[in-house]
């Protein structure tokens, strides 16, 4: 899974705001679009998904996560 920026690490993990600013940074250098994913992200590939645009996908894997399984970053 990529790093998908939700307030899930603040709010169940208590990360401070620095912490969590400065995670995103280093992710960000390393993916090969250069951004963090965020949930609107992964709405609009679902969006699309189960759109009429999408009626002849069966069967296979969409990877939402920046580039950043072409990575060795540990995510």
């Amino acid at each position: 899974p990529a790093y998908i920026k939700t307030d899930f690490l603040s709010t169940n993990l208590g990360f401070s705001s620095e912490t969590i600013a400065s995670t995103e940074e280093i992710r960000r250098r390393n993916y090969p679009l250069r951004r963090i994913g965020d949930v609107a992200d992964v709405a609009n590939t679902i969006t699309f998904l189960v759109s009429d645009d999408a009626s002849f996908i069966s069967g296979d894997c969409l990877v939402v996560d920046g580039g950043a399984r072409y990575t060795n970053m540990r995510l």
